[in-house]
């Protein structure tokens, strides 16, 4: 059966592509896993990094087509498969599509119907990264079920946008079988700010979603991206290359333990003080 993990954070910057990345790879590399990458985001950030392309002949917009064959997923110069993601002009007609299907009163989403079809396929891993903006690119992917991994960026900001994903994730998983892990990136482990922010969402009732492990900002994840690289093959001995394997293998593994598990209760209403932000993880969106 073929499992889902959706990469999505409502603020842009915080480190998706480069984990959708090494997930895929380490799913495909060290687990064995047959993996595709389905990159949802116009600005087709995911297809250039595991390609060095920035113009495809076929992506993912192609799916919306229910009479036409499922895209094939193209090699990369990693160890998955890839199916790019639309240019941006293909990326505002689906969101568009969304619209109006829901206006007319169509109960279906017609993105939903679309990635669905990739559940028929011989993939034993779909990994999407998806688009900042909130939409269907971003939503559909979390209706197939399995992982929502955020990275989060500790900041105010973040603080803010992962309390909004938060409340998707509650409203999609009443209904879908859907995990949740949350994970520091880009952590300056000498900033105070960031340590005042990321105790505060140990402490809050999202807590308990957050892993332990943290991702520190290192150049070196640019850098082994740029050479089309998971950097544990770039630089084995630094200590990130340790912690973003254990997150990847916490992630695809953790799809085999928990799946089928029943839905967590819902948490009981709770506010949290950051920084003199007054933070309501329960308030209506």
């Amino acid at each position: 059966m073929t499992k889902c993990i959706t990469v999505t954070n409502q603020k842009g910057g915080v480190g998706k592509t480069a984990l959708s990345v090494h997930i895929a790879q380490f799913a495909a590399k060290a687990m064995g896993m047959k993996t595709l990458l389905v990159d949802l985001d116009g600005q087709q950030n995911s297809s250039f990094a595991a390609t060095g392309k920035s113009s495809f002949e076929h992506t993912v917009i192609e799916l919306w087509d229910g009479e036409a064959e499922i895209p094939a997923g193209i090699s990369t110069r990693f160890d998955f498969d890839l199916l790019p993601g639309p240019a941006a002009p293909d990326a505002t007609g689906i969101d568009e599509e969304e619209t109006r299907s829901r206006e007319s009163g169509k109960s279906s989403s017609p993105a939903k119907v679309a990635l669905s079809r990739l559940l028929t396929t011989e993939y034993d891993l779909i990994v999407f990264d998806t688009p900042p903006a909130p939409g269907p690119r971003q939503i559909a992917p979390l209706g197939l079920g399995g992982l929502l991994l955020a990275p989060i960026e500790p900041d105010i900001a973040a603080f803010q946008g992962i309390t909004t994903l938060y409340k998707l994730y509650q409203r999609v998983a009443a209904g879908t079988d859907l995990q949740l892990k949350l994970v520091i990136n880009k952590r300056i482990l000498n900033s105070a700010n960031q340590t005042q922010v990321i105790q505060a969402l140990r402490g809050s009732v999202i807590g308990k979603y957050m892993m332990m492990e943290e991702l520190t900002s290192r150049v070196l994840v640019q850098n082994a991206m740029r050479e089309g690289k998971a950097i544990w093959d770039v630089d084995r001995k630094d200590p990130l290359s340790a912690i973003l394997a254990q997150v990847c293998k916490k992630c695809v593994e953790g799809l085999k333990v928990e799946e089928g598990q029943p839905p967590e209760q819902q948490p009981e209403h709770q506010r949290t003080q950051v920084g003199g932000l007054l933070v309501d993880l329960n308030e209506e969106v």
